[in-house]
């Protein structure tokens, strides 16, 4: 058994994945096995997500 000696060989090919659905926020593309948000069928990846997170204050 032959290991690649970069482990840049091991990352993943945005070409290769495949694209499911579109961040409604961002226009990133929701590949399969990535997690998402869907919220009242609005599809929010989870880098866009934390813009919407709000700690209450008075």
């Amino acid at each position: 058994m032959s290991l690649p000696d970069c482990c840049y060989d091991y990352r993943d090919i945005e070409d290769e994945k495949t694209v499911i659905d579109e961040c409604n926020e961002c226009g990133c593309s929701i590949y399969v096995g990535q997690e998402y948000y869907e919220i009242k069928s609005e599809i929010v990846c989870c880098d866009c997500i934390n813009f919407f997170k709000k700690t209450a204050e008075l």
